[in-house]
């Protein structure tokens, strides 16, 4: 009886002891494969145009990003533009990249914030600027609006390797008002039958694409920088809320 029972905790512990190494050799072989020594200047996979606003994001499913664990999308909002009101499925970092910079604001718009603010104290209205890193938990609600008369570039990251996404690790957002076109979905062919101006149309934007190449290409020289980032902090969500850095802002706290 003696020697079954040491026969079976024996066998238990070997299993163990290799399941424990298999892991082990499996986080290695991940690690090495995720050296991004050399980052390479992908250009944006898919671009949606809309009223207000041009919507580009680069393919989540690349090997870089999916060593990194992110998915990423710029957006750029036209002047009175609004990104509307939508959540997503995990925490994401949204680094303003571009924005009207004002040394010094008018004493009625001041008074006219705090009118805003008066009047909307159920939601949590921030001013944001140039170079500002914008943190938010997963399902929680935001919307961004351009009040100024020059475009607003924001480029966003979400973690789709975090905890709090549970489904897989696709990306995906949650509209509150509507259901607009997926970002990260590739467009496929247009529709037969649409004649010469629907061509010439497809060839301006060709045109304008290859003009916002060279503009592509320096907004991934910032990418590279806040992936290397991600990539030394990727446990910050781990981290409590109160010891982020005060000049960044987190929302949904």
């Amino acid at each position: 009886m003696a020697n079954s029972i040491f026969l079976y905790a024996s066998l238990c512990l070997l299993v163990l002891f290799n399941g424990c190494l298999a892991q082990r050799s499996w986080h290695q072989q991940q690690f090495y494969q995720c050296q991004l020594d050399k980052l390479n200047a992908l250009e944006p996979n898919n671009r949606i145009e809309a009223e207000a606003s041009v919507i580009q994001s680069w393919d989540p499913n690349d090997q870089q990003f999916q060593c990194v664990g992110v998915a990423v999308v710029r957006r750029t909002i036209e002047p009175n533009g609004l990104l509307l009101p939508h959540y997503t499925n995990a925490p994401q970092l949204i680094y303003i990249q571009r924005v009207p910079y004002f040394p010094v604001a008018p004493t009625h718009t001041k008074n006219l914030n705090k009118d805003r603010i008066q009047r909307n104290q159920h939601q949590k209205i921030r001013n944001f600027r140039q170079g500002d890193i914008i943190a938010l938990l997963a399902g929680v609600a935001h919307w961004l609006y351009n009040d100024d008369e020059s475009k607003v570039v924001a480029v966003t990251l979400r973690d789709t390797n975090n905890q709090a996404n549970l489904l897989d690790k696709n990306p995906r957002h949650f509209f509150l008002a509507r259901k607009p076109e997926d970002e990260f979905q590739l467009q496929g062919p247009s529709p037969r039958g649409q004649g010469q101006g629907h061509q010439q149309q497809q060839g301006q934007r060709r045109d304008e694409h290859h003009r916002h190449q060279q503009q592509d290409k320096v907004t991934m020289s910032s990418m590279v920088s806040i992936l290397r980032i991600w990539l030394k902090f990727s446990t910050w969500m781990r981290i409590p809320l109160e010891t982020f850095k005060a000049s960044k802002r987190i929302e949904g706290t």
